[in-house]
């Protein structure tokens, strides 16, 4: 109830003026542990296993599709990869948990980002932990 509330403050006062609307109902989503949001580039969702075993998913992916890995890292609470898709567009996945169940996974094709690249990426990778 505590969440609710606090989460309901912070949409009144971003609506209230600072235009922040979009990202408080990205964060309304995230904080429910649903659903995926685009937002500044990135496309961000929550899926239901360890950094470890994302950024392994991740890469399989990435390798399947011919990306050129050039970063590959992941600690118990944290994960990266960077590679190089075949048109030189790079791409980043960033890991990060948020409890044991839980991690925040947000993906990034593109200096500017493109949406439907990292939604694709995004499920994937979701599909490839589902079929572990």
């Amino acid at each position: 109830m505590k969440r609710l509330s606090a989460v309901l403050m912070l949409v009144l006062v971003c609506a209230s003026g600072s235009g922040c609307v979009a990202l408080a109902l990205a964060g309304i989503a995230g904080a429910a542990g649903m659903g995926v949001a685009f937002y500044m580039g990135e496309y961000e969702g929550y899926l239901a296993a360890n950094p470890p075993q994302i950024t392994d998913a991740a890469g399989d992916v990435l390798r399947g599709m011919g990306v050129k890995i050039e970063t590959e890292a992941s600690s118990w609470d944290r994960g990266k990869i960077t590679g190089l898709m075949g048109n030189e567009d790079e791409v980043v996945i960033k890991i990060r948990k948020k409890s044991e169940q839980m991690s925040q996974v947000a993906v990034r094709v593109g200096v500017f980002g493109d949406e439907r690249t990292s939604a694709k990426l995004y499920n994937q990778i979701k599909a490839r932990l589902q079929s572990d």
